[in-house]
């Protein structure tokens, strides 16, 4: 613990010299374009700055070695935790001006295969891209969910890709997500509910410990984990996508699949849960050994490397201990932030 806190009171002092400084800076010359996207979804008549500061960032040769692609476990921090440094305030802080992260909560290999598709348009490029992979993301609770559909960022992405670029939300041509509310969720096993039906359970308000609370938690850990996925399941033909996009035009990229606080899923599903997470993890390392047939011995792979961190961690690493999202306090941030840090260095030493 006391090493954790030097480390994150050394690192915060940085972010004050190196990040909130030139945060400040940047906001006096144009307050409209922050770093990162913080904003969920795009509201008509506004900028996808995200989207702009990508195209900026790699108009040039001399771009950001580091490109990130991340989620909300980026961005997300523990009201009561040790140390207030997001992951990609720590990653930030590490590299400073030679990485850009493309992080958004709910953001899916659906929109990162849009965002690497538009690089090959880029006269700069990175070297090396971080693509985490969430398994959250393949069950049709998510993979439905209106909330994570994107459609405004990826149509305005497909535009610069086809080389009529804008970066202004219109809100027009946007499909409408209603029918995936009567889509039926085949979770193995369980009963056959609609994502309407799941939508209303997880809304449900109940007493901490409680036989509702505790139906409520089986059912999100269920529904989000182990729906058995099939190999034409699009959030995994788009990433396989990604990776070839990237790989195709020479940038290596490291994945690794997200801890998940496996210790709750066993707690209110039993071992049922652990199978099915398995069995799912094996459809994606499967599916990815027909991109990269050196899996799952790739270490020496010069473009392509995966980690599989779901088992990684125990409940206490996580928001609460029958947290079922994917969020990590600082010790789950930094195991992930160094493991980071030497990918890069690997892939970086076989670029020499």
């Amino acid at each position: 613990m006391a090493r954790s806190y030097i480390i994150c009171v050394t690192r915060f002092m940085k972010i004050v010299v190196d990040v909130v400084v030139k945060k400040a800076l940047s906001f006096f010359i144009n307050p409209t374009l922050p770093k990162s996207h913080a904003k969920e979804g795009g509201a008509e008549g506004v900028e996808y700055g995200l989207l702009k500061n990508l195209i900026d960032g790699y108009t040039a040769n001399e771009s950001p070695e580091l490109l990130i692609f991340g989620d909300s476990v980026f961005l997300r921090v523990a009201s009561d935790d040790d140390c207030s440094m997001s992951l990609q305030e720590i990653l930030d802080t590490h590299y400073k001006d030679d990485v850009f992260q493309v992080s958004g909560s709910g953001y899916h290999s659906g929109i990162f295969e849009r965002f690497s598709a538009l690089l090959s348009t880029q006269v700069g490029k990175p070297g090396i891209v971080i693509l985490p992979i969430n398994l959250r993301s393949f069950s049709p609770t998510w993979d439905l969910n209106p909330l994570y559909q994107f459609h405004a960022e990826i149509k305005l992405l497909s535009l610069f890709e086809s080389r009529s670029p804008n970066y202004m939300f219109s809100g027009e041509g946007t499909p409408s997500d209603l029918d995936n509310q009567s889509v039926i969720l085949d979770c193995k096993g369980q009963k056959l509910i609609t994502l309407a039906d799941f939508l209303d359970i997880i809304s449900q308000e109940s007493e901490p410990g409680s036989e509702v609370w505790k139906r409520r938690l089986k059912a999100i850990f269920q529904y989000h984990y182990t729906c058995p996925l099939n190999s034409m399941h699009r959030k995994l033909q788009s990433l396989k996508k990604t990776i070839k996009h990237l790989n195709k035009i020479g940038v290596a990229v490291y994945s690794y699949i997200t801890p998940i606080n496996y210790e709750a899923g066993l707690e209110y599903c039993g071992d049922s849960f652990v199978k099915g997470v398995e069995e799912n993890i094996s459809i994606i390392k499967n599916e990815l050994k027909s991109i990269v047939p050196s899996l799952p011995d790739c270490e020496s792979n010069l473009m392509f490397q995966l980690d599989d961190f779901s088992f990684q961690f125990s409940k206490g690493v996580f928001f609460t201990h029958h947290n079922a999202t994917e969020h990590l306090r600082f010790e789950g941030r930094e195991f992930i932030a160094q493991h980071i840090i030497k990918k890069v260095q690997g892939f970086k030493a076989n670029m020499l």
